[in-house]
């Protein structure tokens, strides 16, 4: 049997005490440097120096890097190239091309929490011998070696997978994740090639990680599910169980291949152009008779997973140029000023000089001691302040050579983004870099005339003496009736939640929130062309498999309040982000929304002030008798982060900033307009009116939704 490889492991040392106490040959605190990991180690003393050898424990002393130098056997040196390759593209930098500062910062900062590294600080799990030797028997087998995650998953979770800011946005979980997956999916495709040795992807040859980057392809596939179906009676909901039980049938297919899934989206790593790959995705989903579409990006695995966003890289360009105009304007105006007081002072320095030659003439001719001695105070004041002035002038000369050469530097920036901005806006004309197919299954048919079609979805033939096609039927038919799990679903109103998430928006929140926390941490004026370099190399599947974790942990905290609202009987899930619940007032809603917009501060404050905000809340309050689908439409993309459609048609459609000021004033616009003397709420509500703010129909809507009572 092989020895046990565990990827995951490669960063073990990241969650080491560098301070702890270790058994060391030369006396020194444990070396954890990269290409020294545990160098100076004393394995005899952990009873481990038999099992140095061992590929897990190879991949953790070079960190996940390909050693070149090293002799090694064909198979290790196939692990640890595939593992480099993996370790790089499943980072959220590959290469650190800004000087990076001396503080370690190895908590882990969440774009979207940005308080998270001071609520949750690390603290190293390995402090001892006693604790590094469990840790390290874990990669000396397979059996304990199932036990990684377990272990330390509470520790991987907090920890950045780099120790420097502003590149500490990544979790050592989702790192570790992502390079076990993407080294299995390359172990699966690259073959290996001797005389010399070398190894091979779909017939491209490589001898080092480097080239492989450059050679290799690789493709990131976005895929999104859909339904025909239109649910007519309450177990057609069930059509979306049958989504999820698709997306967990192509994580079974591809188990090595999943970067993150959520509710009716995936995202998938391909090693190489594989287009059979993608026909079998698409498959999965056809067979069980739901179209899907399939965004990919292929490039070298060098770039692939950074953002091309051509639309923000060309907003960031603008965005900072227009900075630099304004810090141009800013630096010629203080330029302006400096001549001016140079002007000033060298003017008073040759009035001072003169001053001082007419009195020193002076005392040449004076005779009387009393005037000599007055006129000699005369000169020794006027040559004090002659200093003072000659100092200022030689002070502000600096300053105007240094102002100088800032806008010289502020010049060759702006020019080079003005260049950077052409080339972009050029690339853009070329066509899209992300390509998108549309499948449908092959049995679907457009509505003829004449034609009968299944009643729940439009496009199939029903069965023989029946209004369903199978795959309709299928849906209604198997499991459990819903009516008996949720009787209250055909009586009074309902309230249908969905919470979106749009992943475009979300790559778009994710690059600005990036360049804020890169603005902030290394401030000042340095090459434009690096900053944007940086801003734009974000690698963002690491940081997605971050969020899709944290968003559901946000729905099941969303759900718990449902529970709490109107019992856990009483709420029925029909994916991860959809509920329904029966509702008779409108006050309880708004309860709810002030439990989701305090669990949105809680997980996500960092986009609630975005323009492109990437999760929206969508309800709808409907007459049970009312069709699931009616609501439906409105619910699958809510236009607002709030959107709220009430029984007579009437919708709200707000920011969560301005929901939150109508919640705030709740109560008081219950009766609004219906005091003589208004309160200072009442007050404040006409204030942000005149602004703007508020919409006054917003408030009237609002007003409804709160005296509204189901009958």
């Amino acid at each position: 049997m092989s020895s046990p490889f565990f990827p995951e492991m490669h960063d073990l040392a990241k969650l080491v005490n560098p301070k702890g106490s270790f058994p060391t040959r030369d006396g020194e605190p444990i070396s954890l440097a990269n290409g020294k990991v545990f160098a100076n180690l004393d394995f005899s003393k952990l009873g481990l120096e038999d099992k140095k050898h061992l590929p897990t424990l190879q991949a953790i002393f070079y960190a996940g890097q390909f050693p070149k130098e090293a002799e090694l056997d064909s198979e290790l040196k196939k692990k640890l190239f595939l593992l480099q390759l993996a370790h790089r593209l499943a980072s959220a930098f590959q290469v650190h091309p800004m000087p990076l500062s001396e503080e370690l910062s190895p908590s882990l900062y969440k774009l979207w929490q940005p308080q998270h590294h001071l609520l949750n600080p690390y603290k190293p799990p390995i402090n001892n011998g006693a604790a590094l030797k469990e840790a390290l028997e874990m990669a000396t087998s397979w059996e304990k070696g199932q036990g990684f995650w377990e272990r330390y998953s509470p520790y991987l979770r907090i920890r950045s997978d780099c120790d420097y800011k502003p590149f500490n946005i990544a979790s050592l979980f989702s790192h570790s994740f992502l390079t076990s997956q993407f080294y299995k999916a390359l172990e699966e495709k690259v073959t290996e090639l001797q005389d010399p040795w070398r190894l091979s992807l779909g017939g491209e040859e490589a001898f080092t990680p480097e080239e492989a980057e450059q050679k290799w392809f690789g493709c990131i596939v976005w895929g999104q599910v859909y339904f025909y179906q239109k649910p007519q009676v309450p177990d057609d909901l069930k059509v979306f169980r049958k989504v999820q039980e698709a997306i967990a049938a192509l994580e079974e297919a591809f188990p090595s291949n999943l970067i993150a899934s959520f509710q009716n989206h995936f995202w998938l790593f391909i090693p190489g152009k594989d287009k059979q790959s993608l026909d079998k995705v698409a498959g999965i989903f056809l067979e069980r008779g739901f179209p899907v579409t399939l965004r990919y990006n292929e490039a070298p695995l060098a770039t692939l997973g950074q953002s091309k966003a051509i639309e923000f890289r060309i907003i960031l360009l603008e965005a900072m140029a227009s900075e630099l105009e304004r810090l141009k304007g800013e630096k010629e105006n203080q330029k302006t000023q400096v001549e001016e007081d140079l002007k000033a002072q060298e003017k008073i320095a040759a009035e001072l000089s003169q001053e001082i030659a007419r009195l020193e003439e002076e005392l040449t001719r004076l005779t009387s001691p009393k005037t000599r001695h007055a006129t000699r105070k005369l000169k020794r004041e006027a040559e004090k302040r002659f200093e003072s002035v000659t100092s200022r002038i030689q002070s502000l000369r600096n300053e105007l050579t240094e102002l100088e050469g800032v806008l010289g530097k502020i010049g060759k920036e702006i020019a080079w983004l003005k260049e950077q901005l052409a080339k972009e806006k050029a690339e853009k004309s070329k066509g899209p870099t992300w390509y998108q197919e549309e499948k449908h299954p092959p049995e679907i048919q457009r509505k003829q005339r004449g034609a009968s079609l299944c009643q729940v979805c439009s496009v199939r033939q029903p069965v023989q003496g029946s209004e369903l096609c199978p795959v309709c039927q299928e849906i209604r038919t198997t499991g459990e009736e819903l009516t008996s799990q949720a009787p209250w679903l055909s009586n009074g109103y309902l309230l249908w939640l969905h919470c979106f998430f749009e992943p475009r928006f979300w790559q778009h929140a994710i690059l600005t929130l990036f360049s804020n926390y890169l603005d902030k941490v290394n401030p000042g004026i340095w090459e434009a062309s690096q900053r944007f370099q940086i801003k734009t190399s974000l690698r963002w599947p690491v940081i997605l498999k971050d969020f899709i974790g944290d968003l559901q942990s946000f729905l099941k905290e969303l759900e718990l309040e449902i529970c709490r609202l109107v019992g856990a009987r009483n709420r029925l899930r029909l994916a991860d982000n959809l509920w329904v619940m029966p509702i008779s007032r409108g006050t309880k809603i708004m309860v709810l929304l002030r439990s989701y917009i305090a669990l949105l501060e809680r997980f996500f404050p960092a986009f609630i002030p975005l323009a492109d905000m990437p999760l929206y809340l969508g309800m709808s309050i409907a007459p049970a008798s009312e069709q699931f689908f009616a609501q439906w439409r409105y619910l699958r993309r809510p236009p607002q982060p709030i959107s709220i459609k009430l029984p007579d048609q009437e919708r709200l459609e707000v920011s969560i900033d301005t929901m939150k000021e109508l919640i705030r004033y709740g109560e008081v616009l219950v009766s609004y307009r219906q005091r003589r003397r208004p309160s200072l709420e009442q007050v404040r509500i006409e204030e942000l009116i005149a602004r703007n703010i508020i919409k006054r129909q917003d408030v009237k809507t609002f007003q409804q939704l709160m005296g509204w009572e189901g009958t």
